[in-house]
């Protein structure tokens, strides 16, 4: 006799969660997901990367550096930030030194994107708090599977 799915049961195939409707889905669902705040002022950039991301993280997206301070002043904290370096306004360095100098947004993992390979402008972000420094152009898979291992590894540090 099958077994009725109540709120309690939750069929799993493999480590994987089964819903009512028998879709299976990552163990990801299980949890809430993580919010990436993501920063750029290319629009096809940014709906790339949300594409991508958008099945395991809630992303949301910023085109520059003042209106992505403007949203983390409203009360919104992020578990990952992901901010281009040559932007309008607030360029992403500047953000990170804001992010960096802040008591309460100074311990959010930022990564910063670049088009460029400048290793002195590497070093001194990396130096002033981001966590990882990619290039650009990258494959999606590749910026997806770098942010996981950057979220494991800030929730083993902090755990």
């Amino acid at each position: 006799m099958a077994r009725p799915i109540t709120s309690g049961y939750q069929p799993t195939l493999s480590g994987r969660s089964v819903s009512p409707a028998g879709i299976i889905h990552g163990n990801r669902t299980q949890q809430k997901k993580r919010t990436i705040l993501l920063v750029d002022d290319d629009a096809n950039l940014r709906l790339l990367l949300d594409f991508v991301l958008k099945r395991d993280y809630h992303v949301v997206a910023r085109e520059d550096g003042l209106s992505a301070m403007a949203w983390l002043a409203a009360g919104n904290m992020p578990d990952l930030i992901i901010s281009d370096l040559d932007m309008p306004r607030l360029n992403g360095y500047e953000f990170l030194c804001q992010l960096s100098a802040s008591g309460y947004f100074q311990d959010i993992p930022v990564v910063m994107l670049s088009g460029y390979d400048d290793q002195e402008m590497k070093t001194r972000c990396l130096n002033q708090g981001a966590i990882d420094y990619l290039l650009k152009p990258f494959k999606p898979e590749t910026i997806l599977a770098r942010i996981e291992c950057l979220l494991e590894q800030v929730s083993s540090f902090g755990a």
